[in-house]
C-alpha cells in the first residue's frame, strides 16, 4: 500500500474507516448477507444507506416543489375559466346548444372541410326543394317555428274578450280566413247585373278606393315637387296580371300556354262563384265573362306597347289638371273620383288641381276604347273585367276551392310545385293585414322581460364593438371615423 509520502495517494483517495459502536467491522458483510452493496463503507463520514436516503429525500422535495407549482398554475386557469355555475343550462341554453350540435357534421375534418364540419348536418336535415332555393336558410327555419307557435295563439280561445279587444279582433279575423266568406253579387254570369241601372263612375270609384284595387289606373300619393309640405296624387297605368307581350304574342308557345292556363283559371274561379251562388253553371255567360275579361286585358296590353312614354322623367313636365284630364280622358269622372278620398276642407279637389300623370297617352286611349263601349252598349265587357280585378284578389280569401283553382294556375304558368297549407295561409294573411296586433301577441307568451333585457345588452355590446373597430380602422381618415362612429347610438 502507498504512503502519503510517495505521492500515489491522496487524502480524498482513502476510506476512512470507523469503527461502529457495536465494535463489529463494517468492512466486513453482515450475517446472512453477501453482496458487496451492502458492504457500508463511510465517506467522509456519511454511509452510503446515509447518501441514499439524503438523495430521496432531495428528490422529494424536488417533487413537492413541482407538483406546488403546476398546482398554482391549473388554480390560477381555473380561476380565470367561469364557474360551472356561470354556465347558462337553462332550457333555451340547452336546447340552443343543441341544435348547434345538431347542425355540425364532426366527421368531416373542420381543417379540410369548415363549412361542411359547421352546417353539415343542418344540410342534411333540410334538403333543398327546388323552389325553395332562394328562400332556405336558418333564418327561414327559425321563422317557420315562429309561426307554428303563433298559430298556436291564434287557434287559443280569446282571453280579453272586449269590443276594444285587439287580441278578438285579431283570432276572429284569422278564424275567418280559413272559413268560406260568402259569395259576391250584382255579376252579369249569374243575372244579377242590371246594365241599366250600373253606374260606371260609381262602380270605378268603389273598386279603386273602397277595394284599393286598381284597374287600368292606379292611385296614390307623391311630394309634389313645386311644395314640398303638400302631397299631390299620382296616376299610373296598371290593370294587367302578365306582362303586355304575353296577350299579344300569342304565337309563341310559352306565351300561348299561359294564356290558356289563364282562361281555364277564370272558367273555374266563375263556376265556383255560381255554385257557391246556388245557381247552375251557364257555360255560355261563363264563356262571355272569360271572353270579355281576356279582351279587355288585351286591349289593355296593346296600348301599354302603342302608347307614347312621358317626353321627360321631370316632375313638373307631366303635371296636368283635373280639368285637363277631364276634357282629354272623360270617360272617367276624374274630379268625383278624387273627392271621394280627398276630404279634407282645407284642400278641395277643385278642376284647378294638378295631378302627375307620366303616361297621358295611355289613359286618354283607354277612355277612349272606353267610350267606345259605351256607344256600341257593350260596358259589360268593362264592368266583367273590373269584377275580375276584384274576384283576383279575393278569391283568396274564400274557400280551400277557390285557393285550389289558382294554385293550379300557378304551378302551370311558373311550374313551381310551392303551396300553402291552409292554416299557414291565413296565418300569413293575418300577419300581413294585422302585423302589429300579432307582433305584440308573439311578445308576450314568447319573449319575457328578462330575454328582453339580454338582447338589449347583447346590442350595446355589439354597437361598443364596432366603436372599438371604427377606432382601430387604418384605412378611414379621422372624419370619416368620427362620422362612422356618430352613427352607432349606444
Amino acid at each position: 500500500m502507498a504512503s502519503l509520502e510517495d505521492g500515489g495517494m491522496k487524502p480524498s483517495d482513502v476510506d476512512i474507516i470507523v469503527p461502529p459502536a457495536d465494535g463489529k467491522d463494517p468492512s466486513q458483510p453482515a450475517a446472512g448477507l453477501s453482496s458487496p452493496f451492502w458492504r457500508l463503507p463511510v465517506i467522509h463520514g456519511w454511509t452510503r444507506r446515509e447518501v441514499l436516503l439524503s438523495a430521496a429525500a432531495v428528490l422529494a422535495l424536488v417533487l413537492v416543489l413541482i407538483l406546488t407549482i403546476v398546482s398554482a398554475t391549473i388554480g390560477s386557469s381555473m380561476s380565470s375559466q367561469p364557474l360551472l355555475a356561470d354556465i347558462c343550462t337553462d332550457t333555451n341554453c340547452l336546447e340552443a346548444a343543441s341544435n348547434m350540435l345538431q347542425n355540425m357534421n364532426k366527421s368531416v375534418e373542420p381543417c379540410d372541410d369548415f363549412y361542411t364540419y359547421s352546417c353539415g348536418g343542418w344540410i342534411k336535415s333540410h334538403p333543398i326543394i327546388p323552389w325553395e332555393v332562394e328562400g332556405r336558410s336558418v333564418f327561414s327555419d327559425i321563422r317557420e317555428k315562429n309561426e307554428e307557435k303563433l298559430r298556436l295563439l291564434l287557434e287559443a280561445p280569446v282571453q280579453r274578450d272586449t269590443p276594444a279587444s285587439f287580441e278578438r279582433k285579431l283570432k276572429h279575423f284569422f278564424m275567418s280566413c280559413l272559413d268560406d266568406y260568402g259569395q259576391l253579387g250584382g255579376w252579369y254570369v249569374i243575372n244579377t247585373w242590371d246594365e241599366a241601372s250600373w253606374n260606371m263612375n260609381t262602380a270605378v270609384r268603389k273598386v279603386q278606393l273602397d277595394f284599393w284595387i286598381s284597374t287600368f289606373f292606379s292611385i296614390s300619393t307623391t311630394v309634389d315637387t313645386m311644395d314640398r309640405s303638400r302631397n299631390m296624387i299620382r296616376i299610373d297605368r296598371s290593370g294587367l296580371i302578365f306582362n303586355p307581350n304575353v296577350y299579344i304574342r300569342t304565337n309563341q308557345p310559352v306565351y300561348a300556354r299561359a294564356m290558356t292556363s289563364y282562361r281555364t283559371l277564370l272558367d273555374a274561379i266563375s263556376r265556383l262563384l255560381v255554385r257557391d251562388a246556388g245557381q247552375e253553371p251557364n257555360d255560355a255567360k261563363i264563356l262571355t265573362f272569360v271572353n270579355d275579361v281576356t279582351q279587355f286585358e288585351t286591349e289593355l296590353a296593346n296600348r301599354y306597347v302603342n302608347s307614347q312614354g312621358p317626353s321627360s322623367n321631370n316632375p313638373l313636365d307631366n303635371r296636368i289638371s283635373i280639368r285637363d284630364l277631364q276634357i282629354r280622358a272623360g270617360a272617367i269622372n276624374w274630379r268625383d273620383l278624387f273627392s271621394y278620398v280627398v276630404t279634407d276642407p282645407a284642400t278641395p279637389i277643385t278642376d284647378d288641381t294638378e295631378v302627375l300623370l307620366y303616361y297621358q297617352d295611355y289613359i286618354v286611349q283607354v277612355s277612349n276604347y272606353i267610350l267606345s263601349l259605351q256607344t256600341n252598349n257593350d260596358l259589360r265587357i268593362f264592368y266583367n273585367y273590373m269584377l275580375w280585378r276584384l274576384m283576383l284578389v279575393y278569391h283568396q280569401h274564400l274557400s280551400w276551392d277557390y285557393i285550389h283553382a289558382y294554385r293550379e294556375f300557378y304551378v302551370a304558368v311558373t311550374g313551381r310545385q310551392e303551396f300553402l297549407g291552409t292554416w299557414l295561409y291565413c296565418f300569413r294573411f293575418t300577419d300581413a293585414n294585422m302585423g302589429w296586433a300579432l307582433g305584440s301577441l308573439f311578445i308576450r307568451d314568447h319573449f319575457a322581460d328578462d330575454n328582453k333585457a339580454k338582447v338589449e345588452e347583447l346590442a350595446i355590446r355589439i354597437k361598443l364593438k364596432a366603436i372599438d373597430e371604427l377606432s382601430q380602422a387604418t384605412w378611414m381618415d379621422q372624419d370619416t371615423r368620427d362620422a362612422a362612429k356618430a352613427k352607432v347610438h349606444v
